[in-house]
Order: structure tokens, then C-alpha cells, then sequence
């Protein structure tokens, strides 16, 4: 097989994957949505434009990876398969924080009730794993589309949104948890362990 041939195949599997995984993603904010529906929204919007960036990189970025714009020359096979690894690595992280909040995970910005301050496990080194794991995912998702533009459009849009949305959530947490979460901040980084 040929690289060309095995980079194509690598770009059907990651569509095929980004379309399952946006799906699961919509489908468990809709249950969580409904679980929590009691708990006060703090959200300010931040869901709206978390969801608009990664749509219009799912609408822009996985058609202009098959245009040829953009598009890394299929001799340099290893960066649709360091995207793979990305993505795999993303879903790891991403499940990890999922697991480790439990019935506390949301979609939307809020406490629900007796909420706890969650600071085992993965949140022992950053605060906000599950978006450090949304980030290598949607990386991961434009290296293995094997397309310069597609990864521009995948992660960078998707990067502000996260940035605001996790200040919008240091903010609920520093108030609902005002001791705790002071001290929560100077053992941790937001996003990334040792740097930021």
C-alpha cells in the first residue's frame, strides 16, 4: 500500500470517528442537561461558542482536507499518524476527567447539588483535563487529516472558546469554593501540567 492510499484511509477513519464522537459528545450534553436541569446555569454563552467552534471546523476543515488546500504531501506519513496518536491520547484524557467528576460532569457551566471540589486523580495536575483532552482530540483530528489548514481551523477556534470558558468556570468554582479553590490554584495549572 502506498502512502497516499494509507493516508486516504486514515482521513475516512478520522471522519468516521469525528462524527461518531461529536454525536456521543451532543447526545450525553443532552441527558446531562436533563439530570442537572434543577441546578443554576452559569454558562454566559460559553457552551454556544464552544459548540460553533468545533461545528465550523467539523463544516470547514474536514471538506478543505479533501480540496488539496492545505494538504501535507503524503510522503510525510507520520503526522496523520502522530494525529491518531493525538486522538487517542485526547479520549484517554478526556474519559479519565469524565470518570473522575462522575454525576458532578457537566456540559454546561454550574454546581449541582452537593457538589464537591474535586481534586484526585487526573485534577491532582491540572484543573480542567477534560478540555486539555477536547484540544489533543481536535489536534489530533487535523494532523490526521493530513491538512495544514484543517488542524488551523480544528484546534485554534476551539483553543478560545476553551480559554473563555474556563475562565468563566474558575470564576463559579473560586465562588462556590472560596478557600478550597484558592489553594486548588497554587498546587495546579489550568491546562497544562508545569506550564499553564
Amino acid at each position: 500500500m502506498n502512502h497516499g492510499t494509507l493516508v486516504f484511509i486514515i482521513k475516512i477513519i478520522t471522519v468516521v470517528f469525528m462524527l461518531i464522537w461529536g454525536a456521543y459528545e451532543r447526545i450525553s450534553a443532552i441527558r446531562k442537561g436533563k439530570k442537572h436541569a434543577g441546578s443554576a446555569d452559569s454558562d454566559r454563552k460559553s457552551l454556544t461558542y464552544l459548540y460553533g467552534a468545533i461545528i465550523s471546523g467539523y463544516c470547514i476543515g474536514i471538506p478543505v482536507s479533501f480540496s488539496g488546500f492545505g494538504e501535507i504531501s503524503t510522503s510525510v506519513i507520520y503526522v496523520p499518524l502522530c494525529g491518531l496518536l493525538f486522538i487517542i491520547i485526547g479520549l484517554v484524557i478526556r474519559m479519565a476527567a469524565i470518570k473522575t467528576l462522575a454525576g458532578q460532569f457537566t456540559y454546561t457551566v454550574k454546581i449541582v447539588d452537593d457538589h464537591k471540589l474535586i481534586t484526585s486523580g487526573i485534577y491532582k495536575y491540572i484543573r480542567h483535563p477534560s478540555y486539555l483532552g477536547q484540544a489533543f482530540i481536535l489536534l489530533g483530528c487535523g494532523l490526521a487529516l493530513s491538512d495544514w489548514v484543517s488542524v488551523i481551523i480544528l484546534f485554534v477556534p476551539v483553543v478560545i472558546a476553551t480559554i473563555y470558558r474556563i475562565n468563566i468556570e474558575e470564576v463559579v468554582l473560586s465562588e462556590n469554593f472560596p478557600d478550597q479553590y484558592k489553594d486548588y490554584i497554587i498546587h495546579t495549572k489550568k491546562l497544562i501540567p508545569w506550564i499553564y
